[in-house]
């Protein structure tokens, strides 16, 4: 892309803390990044101080917030910082009409591997298929500690005391990674976006001087630790892969060495530094076709593992049934097995490499008519969670040999 002047600068506030939001500690700013320039870190600016411009800089707002508890109505998404700890983004009619168009997001916490989950403020923020326009919207949710997370989708709050206290930032944030305390963000910028790097919890950012001219649409990002990341975006015929191995300083736009499905892709790694690309053609009756190539060589060439089931180029297959999506948390592994969501269908599981997929949740249980499993984590080895539309939550302690279901409220 060519170089722009890119700010990444957390806003500074949107509307009133309403009353049941009290600030306890003093936020910093998402401060400013400028490529071109020799890389360098951002120091944090505090309210009312004046440390990296002579310019005097306003104070941080919170962001206005939802106090009161709404009744979930859907689960978006979920984040879990270790076994016990983790957050639930969801959404809530608060309309009388039957429709409900427009939803608000709700929150929800749990100190107990998600058997219970208490409320949380959230900010006046919507679920992407609200329908008014302008509306602000989230759909995905991450946190890096107890204390720090994000909201992020089409616009992004982020907290640094557990969710009690948002802030708004001005910047979209397309796609977020945290390994070994690094946080990678790429960050919307005018048509293209810019990558940055935080390594305390999104207090200070780093960018490089030069970035490579970033095509395609719909980045996603894979963290294999706090040096190597790639970065993937996608046409409607083309695909394209780029890899750093400096924590982001500079970037190697990677050779298109295989042509995956066009419909869906969805890049993922391992914790070995295998890459792992999943792809889809167009869906038809709740059935696709699908594809896995993996990669030991960070994307330089790439291997054909699974194929449809119809295919004979390989004895491997993935499931005809259901549908692949890109969004995040599509994909997880415990560090053994995979584990890979098909909407329209269930949570499959592969204990070999990624050649034979089997039901790891039950499609009578996964599927309730139109409700399906939406996205899968895991904290560690044992414990992991998917998430399910309309308000349900799929829990193992065992790396996935068995789901327990529960209803959140």
């Amino acid at each position: 892309m060519t170089k722009r002047h890119l700010t990444i600068v957390i806003c500074i506030g949107v509307g009133l803390l309403l009353g049941a939001c009290r600030p306890t500690a003093v936020p910093t700013l998402f401060p400013t990044i400028t490529p071109g320039q020799p890389q360098r870190t951002v120091t944090s600016i505090k309210p009312q101080e004046v440390t990296a411009t002579p310019k005097p800089t306003p104070s941080i707002t919170p962001a206005a917030t939802i106090p009161a508890p709404l009744p979930l109505s859907n689960v978006l998404a979920v984040s879990f910082v270790d076994a016990n700890n983790g957050w639930l983004l969801g959404d809530a009619c608060t309309q009388d009409d039957t429709k409900c168009l427009n939803r608000v997001i709700v929150l929800r916490h749990s100190s107990d591997g998600g058997r219970s989950w208490a409320p949380l403020p959230a900010p006046h923020a919507f679920s992407p298929d609200s329908a008014d326009h302008p509306l602000e919207r989230v759909s995905s949710i991450l946190f890096t500690s107890a204390t720090d997370g994000w909201l992020y989708g089409a616009n992004t709050f982020y907290t640094h005391d557990g969710g009690q206290i948002w802030f708004k930032a001005e910047q979209v944030i397309l796609a977020l990674a945290f390994q070994d305390n690094l946080l990678w963000a790429i960050v919307a910028a005018d048509d293209s976006w810019q990558v940055a790097t935080s390594s305390d919890n999104g207090s200070t950012w780093v960018s490089a001087s030069t970035q490579p001219k970033w095509t395609g649409g719909t980045p996603q990002l894979a963290a294999l630790n706090a040096k190597q990341a790639w970065v993937m975006a996608s046409t409607d015929f083309d695909w394209y892969l780029w890899h750093t191995a400096d924590g982001g300083q500079s970037w190697e736009e990677m050779p298109e060495t295989t042509q995956p499905f066009r419909a869906a892709r969805l890049l993922e790694v391992d914790r070995e530094g295998r890459l792992w690309l999943f792809s889809a053609d167009q869906p038809a009756g709740g059935s696709q076709s699908k594809s896995l190539h993996t990669s030991t060589d960070a994307g330089a060439s790439w291997q054909l593992v699974a194929v449809p089931p119809y295919d004979s180029r390989t004895p491997c297959s993935l499931p005809w049934p259901g549908e692949l999506s890109a969004a995040a948390r599509s994909a997880a592994t415990n560090g053994s097995e995979w584990f890979l969501v098909l909407s329209r269908y269930t949570l499959v599981g592969s204990a070999n490499a990624g050649c034979n997929w089997s039901e790891a949740v039950p499609f009578a249980q996964a599927n309730i008519g139109d409700a399906t499993i939406i996205g899968v984590t895991f904290a560690d080895s044992r414990h992991g969670w998917a998430a399910a539309s309309p308000n349900r939550l799929f829990m193992t302690s065992d790396g996935g040999a068995t789901w327990e279901m529960t209803t959140i409220q």
